[in-house]
């Protein structure tokens, strides 16, 4: 009965080993299925370090196309500027060589008269 006694108890000892030894092992084994690997860690480190690097690199869309719309924008007014200026050298020397031919003509007429005049004296 005493040797009966003791195999019961080595049994349970075991049996408490075994399942002491189970439970680390799907603690383990849960632990590699669903926690955090080391690949898995670097990868995302290296992921979230590229990604950094690329916004640092790379400006955003929008932004490239705010850029583009006010350099835009400022060229639209610079030219509208140019050409008004343009237009009023334009205008202004149009003005001028108007007035210079009318003068011109003026003077010729006046000539003209001044001729007429002194033909009809005689």
């Amino acid at each position: 009965m005493k040797h009966q006694l003791q195999i019961t108890q080595l049994q349970s000892e075991y049996q408490t080993l075994l399942n002491k030894k189970v439970a680390e092992l799907q603690n383990e084994s849960h632990f590699l299925n669903y926690g955090p690997r080391p690949i898995d860690i670097e990868a995302k480190n290296q992921l979230e370090n590229r990604i950094n690097q690329i916004e640092k690199d790379y400006i955003l869309k929008a932004k490239h196309e705010n850029i583009l719309n006010t350099e835009i924008l400022d060229l639209k007014t610079k030219h509208a500027q140019e050409l008004k200026a343009v237009e009023e050298k334009y205008e202004r020397d149009l003005g001028e060589r108007v007035q210079g031919v009318a003068e011109k003509n003026r003077f010729e007429f006046e000539s003209t008269i001044v001729e007429l005049k002194g033909i009809l004296k005689f």
